[in-house]
């Protein structure tokens, strides 16, 4: 059983945070310093707001407006800390709806 543990925190699916909780995952991944953008397509949202509850910057909120669909699409969150780019957003959306970038 040891050994079976020991391979797994060698293992890359898990330091890239596949298996453990988004708020260990920021410190892991060892991102300060870095910066990231994102981009929303608001037409395809469907208001599931998963990629909210996982960002550990704040960086996305609801939107005030509707999209064509009845949904309240996602929005940069302007009070927000700046996004790094971890990428939880885009791991978490199911409809494919943010892509990070990162510089």
């Amino acid at each position: 059983m040891r050994a079976h543990r020991k391979r797994l925190k060698k293992s890359p699916r898990i330091l890239a945070g596949y298996s453990r909780h988004p708020s260990q995952i920021q410190g892991e991944v060892k991102l300060k310093g870095k910066k990231g953008k994102i981009t929303i397509r608001e037409e395809f949202c469907k208001e599931c707001h998963f990629c909210i509850n996982v960002c550990p910057q704040g960086h996305i909120a609801p939107a005030a407006t509707f999209n064509s669909r009845g949904y309240r699409p996602i929005a940069i969150n302007p009070e927000g800390k700046p996004c790094t780019g971890c990428g939880l957003c885009a791991l978490m959306c199911p409809d494919i709806v943010i892509e990070v970038y990162r510089e």
